[in-house]
């Protein structure tokens, strides 16, 4: 895969911002700090793999520019095509992949493509920076070694350490040895308890009826308690309500004395202090009104007689017409003030068409200028001609470009070509038959030798069944002559039988058969104490005869099988040149040259196909570089037929003949700007004749308005100031005397309406007296203190009448109505405080007994019912079974199923442990050969630690070394040499990734730089490779190893 082009749209710093046509190998990225460096490595990944979420401690680079967060890239994948991918940070908004033919991909055909690959990957092996370079404990991630060492073995994009981790927890989950919370522990807590249950349901079943018996007995009880504590609460109830009416009974007839004591005053105006306040306030209130305006009315009519001297009628008539005039005033100041500015234009405009008329040429004048054609046909006509020979020269630059394409792609494919033949010639060509015979052989051998130790081991557990028999036989020389005794012998024998079968099932490490089948010998070894113990004897039966020589038959049997097998494997050995005896590790050394020569003959076979395929482009491309050198050569004809026939017409119109058609464009505006400053001097002119006429009207005018104001000029031909300040004077006059003729008619109209108020507010006053009267004659007085008087006394009647209506409510609403009522107020006007409250006392003590007892009664009922209902609920002895058998079966289960995931997570583990130890040798070996270049041989070798996750270095003496004990630099070295290995083997079996690196070089010596470049260079030439840089010492180190590196300056902020 290979990144040709990108446009972010809002990324940090970048806006708008893209990169088109990046080349296979290297580029170098230049720029200084802050140009944005580490935002394009940030957009890479996020475009690729999704941004960071916002727990991330990743930086989101949010759009500091405008647009939308994020942009997209065309990538090129070998056998599909250019590819687009875009991505934005929206929720909502999914990453769009769109293939070769606009169709769009989903996001499993994308991680495909990116060879199952995810962020976390990419970021610590393909795209980091320096402070990520640093970082040791990135290459230790499981996730690296299981994506490249294990890549297929857990299924496309998923990890086999992630599979091996979900399948430990679920086995944990299901059962272990220690933990007191795991499926198979609930089940066997819960079938103790069950069992518990139905043990105790089959006790209490048989006590049903002394439970409810209990249960009747106790319910009889607490309603007779009931009733009882019934009766003395509303005992007690009613001597507490006697006692705190008591008080209520006192304040009641206290009030009722107090009543009877005042003046009867039983009616009264309703509201009265509201109506006496408003009346008497309406009364004041339109008495000062009205002193109010009677003072207003003379002071208006004093000023109306001042302004009645001064007023002069000609001044008015000539109001209207002279504030006419003055509208024009300013007007006419702008004419005087643009006179000077006119003349002005005048001059401006005659040197501006001379200047015009220069600069056409020397024998350009206006009439020459004004007969020129320079119309939109005349200027349409041109454009037609710019494209026509726009078209010519694009025509060629289109056909250009594709020869420069095909020439390079030509170059690439040979590169390509001699780079792959180079790599393989001198390779032996493998023989792929003899390879498939002896891998055929090897799947034989193994499985030969399995079957052999097995039929060995059968062989050696009958030839024990036989000597066991012989020495049954020979113990027994006499057989009891009981029935019984036929049992016996057959079960012994039997389980003899299984005791030999266990021998052989310990042997292929079956530990449970072993145990089963071990038990079954012991009893066989009872049988035959059993039958020592027998005294009466009888002769051998002939069924003993029998089963020794059954026994012996098949012992010669398997040993002839076995014997056929060696023989099959002694063929197949000879086949692997190997012994018969061959150990495991021997076999194993074999198994994995053959690996080895198959990975051999797959890379010869794909290396002979890449070979073919590139013959076939190079042909292709070579005939299409003639069809497009063809294509070029008629747009250069064409261009030069079009060049002829401009340079013609433009002779005929007598355009000047060095001009292109953008400068005969830019000739035309010209020649109608001259034309425009012609019309420019014409107006200017016609403008200075307008202002003159303009102030001549507005002055005689004027001296009209003077004359007949009586204040005419002095003389004709006064100065233009003199004639100005005089109409202001006059204007100013006739403004005066109209502003009092409009403040005498204003005072007249506020006088009128005075006179209207001050009659009103004389009847209003008149009103409030007459409603005083008729309140003070509703309340039956004669003046405002009597009134006031009278209105206390009926308030405190009412006061009194209101609480004794509250205080009997207050005792009716406690006591009722009824008999019962009469009997208890007849009770609480006697007032015998004390004896009521000795009565509520022994009522109180009797209740607490009572209530006492009433608990007590429910107590042994609920004890009876729970025991009751728990025989009820318990007794369902058959519901328990079923329990019981329900969660036996559940057992069964969960332990199968711990069983099959403890199997398939051994396989995994054992599988992944296979892949490591077969792809890591080849990762480090080639992280060794970078390593030693860039080192100059100080070191030899990248080893992995016996704990199989830590790395140690070799040195040329021979010693030994841990990465955080080398220096930095040397440090940074080894990480970057170990991340091209693993980017190469990822290449290998999945797909080539770019690599991405922001001023990795940064700590490196010169030396060690030089060297550096080299072996990034030399990676480069199978894998795109992106270097950002702020160092031009970088940049010039990589193009002393190789000139054709493409270089792009990057500029401070993103610019």
């Amino acid at each position: 895969m290979k990144i040709r082009d990108w446009h972010i749209d809002g990324f940090g710093m970048f806006h708008d911002f893209g990169l088109e046509h990046l080349p296979d190998g290297m580029t170098v990225f230049l720029g200084p700090n802050e140009a944005g460096k580490s935002t394009l490595l940030g957009f890479l990944r996020g475009i690729l793999f999704g941004y960071p979420s916002g727990r991330s401690r990743e930086p989101d680079f949010p759009p500091l520019k405008g647009g939308r967060h994020g942009g997209k890239i065309v990538i090129d994948v070998e056998g599909k095509g250019s590819i687009t991918i875009a991505r934005y940070t929206e929720k909502k908004t999914p990453v769009v992949v769109t293939l070769p033919d606009g169709s769009q991909a989903s996001q499993a055909e994308l991680v495909q493509l990116l060879g199952s690959a995810d962020r976390s990957l990419f970021k610590q092996i393909f795209a980091f920076s320096l402070s990520e370079l640093q970082e040791l404990q990135t290459l230790k991630s499981e996730e690296v070694r299981d994506r490249i060492f294990s890549a297929g073995i857990a299924g496309a994009g998923h990890s086999a350490t992630e599979a091996i981790r979900r399948l430990e927890k679920e086995i944990r989950d299901i059962h272990a040895p220690r933990r007191q919370k795991t499926k198979v522990a609930n089940l066997l807590k819960r079938f103790r308890k069950l069992s518990d249950e139905l043990r105790e349901a089959r006790n209490q079943a048989a006590r049903y009826s002394e439970f409810y018996e209990q249960e009747e007995k106790c319910h009889a009880h607490i309603q007779e308690a009931t009733e009882n504590q019934e009766s003395l609460r509303r005992q007690v109830e009613r001597y507490k309500l006697l006692m705190e009416l008591w008080p209520t009974c006192q304040r009641l007839e206290g009030a009722r004395t107090e009543l009877s004591q005042l003046e009867a005053v039983d009616e009264f105006p309703p509201e009265p202090e509201r109506r006496m306040s408003e009346v008497t306030a309406d009364y004041r209130a339109a008495q000062v009104k009205s002193d109010d305006l009677v003072a207003a009315h003379k002071a208006k009519a004093d000023q109306c007689e001042s302004f009645k001297h001064g007023l002069k009628d000609k001044l008015a008539q000539l109001n209207n017409e002279v504030e006419a005039h003055h509208e024009d005033l300013r007007l006419h100041r702008d004419h005087l003030n643009q006179m000077s500015g006119a003349q002005q234009r005048i001059d401006e405009a005659c040197r501006d068409l001379e200047d015009a008329l220069r600069s056409l040429g020397p024998q350009w004048d206006r009439s020459r200028l004004e007969a020129f054609d320079t119309s939109l046909p005349r200027e349409e006509e041109v454009r037609n001609w710019k494209e026509r020979l726009a078209d010519a020269v694009s025509h060629i630059a289109e056909a250009v470009q594709p020869v420069r394409s095909i020439e390079k792609q030509i170059a690439f494919a040979i590169k390509e070509r001699d780079r792959i033949q180079a790599r393989h010639n001198k390779a032996k060509t493998p023989d792929e038959a003899t390879l498939m015979a002896r891998e055929s052989a090897l799947a034989q051998f193994s499985e030969l030798w399995a079957k052999e130790e097995n039929l060995q081991v059968r062989a050696d557990g009958y030839k024990a069944l036989v000597e066991d028999r012989q020495r049954t036989i020979e113990s027994l020389p006499n057989v009891p002559a009981t029935g019984s005794a036929t049992s016996v012998i057959l079960t012994g024998l039997g389980a003899l039988a299984a005791g030999i079968t266990a021998a052989w099932r310990f042997a292929v490490d079956d530990k449970v058969g072993f145990a089963v089948l071990a038990c079954l010998g012991i009893a066989f070894a009872v049988a035959v104490w059993l039958l020592k113990r027998k005294k009466a004897a009888v002769p051998l039966p002939a069924w003993l005869d029998d089963g020794l020589r059954r026994a012996k038959q098949q012992y010669d049997e398997t040993c002839k099988e076995a014997e056929n097998v060696r023989t099959a494997i002694s063929k197949q050995a000879e086949i692997l040149v190997l012994s018969v005896t061959a150990t495991r590790e021997e076999l194993s050394a074999v198994e994995k040259k053959l690996r080895e020569e198959r990975r051999a003959l797959s890379k010869w076979q794909d290396a002979q196909t890449r070979i073919q395929e590139a013959n076939n482009r190079l042909q292709e491309y070579e005939e299409e570089r003639e069809e497009l050198q063809r294509d070029l050569d008629r747009g250069q004809n064409a261009q030069d037929q079009a060049e002829q026939d401009w340079q013609q017409w433009k002779a005929g119109c007598e355009i000047p003949e060095g001009l292109t058609p953008d400068g005969v464009l830019a000739f035309l505006p010209r020649v109608e700007a001259a034309r425009e400053k012609v019309r420019k001097l014409d107006s200017a002119k016609e403008a200075l004749n307008q202002l003159r006429k303009a102030i001549t009207a507005w002055q005689k005018r004027a001296r009209e308005l003077l004359a007949r104001a009586n204040t005419p000029l002095a003389h004709d031909d006064a100065p233009e100031g003199q004639v100005i300040d005089s109409f202001l004077q006059l204007r100013n006059a006739c403004r005066k005397d109209a502003g009092q003729r409009q403040e005498l008619i204003q005072l007249r109209g506020e006088i009128a309406d005075l006179e209207a108020n001050i009659e009103a507010a004389r009847k209003q006053v008149e009103q409030s007296s007459q409603r005083r009267d008729k309140l003070l004659a509703e309340a039956g007085v004669i003046d405002e203190p009597a009134f006031w008087r009278k209105h206390e006394i009926f308030k405190q009647r009412q006061e009194f009448r209101g609480e004794i209506g509250s205080l009997e409510r207050i005792i009716t609403d406690r006591v009722g109505l009824g008999l019962e009522t009469d009997k208890t107020l007849k009770e609480l006007r006697s007032g015998l405080v004390d004896e009521w409250q000795q009565a509520r006392l022994r009522a109180e003590q009797e209740l607490q007994q009572v209530v006492r007892d009433h608990e007590e009664a429910v107590r042994q009922h609920q004890d009876a019912m729970k025991a009751r209902k728990t025989v009820e609920e318990s007794a369902d002895v058959p519901a328990i079974e079923i329990d019981i058998e329900n969660v036996r079966c559940e057992l069964v289960a969960a332990l199968n199923e711990w069983q099959i995931k403890s199997i398939a997570k051994a396989v995994i583990e054992t599988t992944l442990a296979q892949f490591v130890r077969d792809r890591q040798p080849g990762v480090l070996a080639e992280a060794s050969r970078m390593f030693e270049k860039v080192t100059d041989h100080n070191y030899q070798k990248v080893v992995v630690e016996p704990d199989g996750q830590s790395l140690a270095i070799i040195d040329r003496s021979l010693g030994r070394k841990k990465p955080e004990e080398l220096s930095r630099g040397t440090a940074e070295q080894l990480y970057l040499c170990l991340r091209l290995a693993l980017a190469r083997e990822f290449a290998q079996q999945l797909c080539p990734l770019p690599i991405v690196m922001d001023d990795v070089l940064v700590n490196f010596d010169p030396t060690r730089a030089q060297a550096m470049a080299e072996v990034l260079t030399s990676f480069a030439e199978l894998n795109q490779v992106l270097l950002f840089t702020c160092h031009p010492e970088t940049v010039q180190i990589l193009q002393e190893k190789c000139a054709h590196i493409r270089v792009e300056q990057m500029h401070l902020y993103g610019s």
